[in-house]
């Protein structure tokens, strides 16, 4: 095959067997520096001299591992896609995919380690769509690393036939009766609910300075964090447990009635929905075992998740205002639950004597004035940026 074009990336190519004096027809193929088939066919050209020449050819690439690739292909993730698609695949790698391939090098993922993985995954009683969810990011990588020429080809997946979900909405008939039937008090927020598809907890949760009249634009600026509690033991932990990995975290403690408490990070993306998302319950209960595996048989009796209104470099405030004895303790973000007793006790000082222990005298409101943030990127509403 002379130079073409690949048509799902659009890069110019050269694919071509020779036959060299000594009878054999070794075949040659590249990509040339300049995208554009006459430096396809001028490289094509070139490599063949080199062979004529007995010139060795250019080496080819070391084929990483699986595990060595992800760091490389997460990258280009966050440069194409949103926060929260890029959080899915993290969640997907780190507890499907990284077990099952970690270890092999990419051009030895083929088409039946592919089709076991998937084999091996239905036994586990996981749902076809969340095997198909795996195959998705497996052939995206893969597609990546053809692309930055490790690979040769990408192996042929095959994608399990999952039910489709049911959809139940109302029709415009139904809609029009239901905006006429509603009170007045609440007819703008059915309407606006109908016409930009917000849910309860999107609703809920706005505010007047979210929306700009002028300009018709509807601000989100939320983010959402989650708890759990599971079903009664006998004492466990008398303190809360943290456990920090790269791409998260799970707190963990035990209530006076036995639950274990658990929660973790922000879904990571600006929100008004109240709902959570499901990856991230995943997330938490299962770094929550690793971290104590005798909790693993136990039962989620329920579950939460809320807004958390986020300061501009993900820290509390506490501090003196102008006013005589008024003191401002809030804007905890994510770090309440396990910051809030050493910080209690530091800031009952403040209050009875006036001056802020070394402990938090950092966390003055004129630190956003000033520039000295603390120890965080100043994302503000942004927590994937954090």
């Amino acid at each position: 095959m002379p130079a073409y074009r690949d048509k799902r990336s659009g890069v110019w190519r050269y694919r071509k067997r020779v036959r060299l004096l000594d009878g054999t027809t070794p075949r040659i193929e590249g990509t040339p520096s300049l995208n554009t088939k006459l430096a396809a066919e001028q490289a094509e050209r070139a490599h063949i001299a080199r062979l004529l020449r007995g010139e060795p050819d250019k080496p080819k690439k070391e084929v990483p591992t699986f595990e060595e690739f992800v760091p490389e292909f997460l990258a280009i993730c966050r440069m194409k896609n949103k926060p929260s698609e890029v959080q899915t695949k993290e969640s997907i790698l780190r507890w499907h995919l990284l077990p099952a391939f970690g270890r092999l090098r990419l051009d030895r993922i083929r088409y039946a380690e592919i089709q076991d993985f998937a084999a091996k995954t239905i036994e586990k009683k996981r749902s076809k769509k969340t095997v198909n969810n795996c195959l998705t990011v497996v052939r995206r990588l893969l597609v990546v690393a053809k692309k930055r020429e490790l690979i040769e080809a990408v192996p042929e997946i095959e994608w399990l036939k999952a039910p489709k979900p049911d959809f139940d909405f109302l029709t415009f008939d139904e809609a029009a009766r239901l905006v006429a039937a509603a009170d007045p008090e609440w007819s703008c927020m059915i309407i606006l609910a109908l016409k930009a598809g917000l849910r309860q907890g999107e609703l809920l949760a706005l505010r007047r300075e979210d929306i700009d009249l002028v300009t018709g634009l509807l601000r989100v600026r939320r983010s959402v964090t989650r708890g759990f509690v599971t079903e009664p033991i006998k004492p466990l932990l008398n303190t809360v447990l943290i456990y920090m990995y790269e791409h998260g975290e799970v707190y963990l403690s035990q209530s006076d009635r036995g639950g274990l408490v658990m929660g973790g990070m922000l879904d990571g993306l600006p929100s008004y929905t109240r709902e959570g998302l499901w990856f991230r319950l995943e997330d938490v209960v299962q770094a929550a075992v690793a971290l104590l595996p005798q909790i693993g048989s136990l039962k989620l009796l329920r579950h939460w998740a809320g807004t958390n209104d986020m300061t501009m470099d993900g820290s509390p405030i506490m501090d003196r205002l102008k006013f005589d004895n008024v003191f401002l303790n809030g804007g905890w973000c994510y770090g309440g639950f396990k910051a809030i007793p050493a910080s209690g006790a530091a800031f009952a000082t403040f209050v009875a004597t006036g001056t802020a222990p070394d402990l938090i005298r950092h966390y003055s409101l004129a630190r956003f004035a000033t520039g000295h943030l603390i120890d965080e990127k100043g994302a503000g509403p942004f927590p994937a940026r954090q």
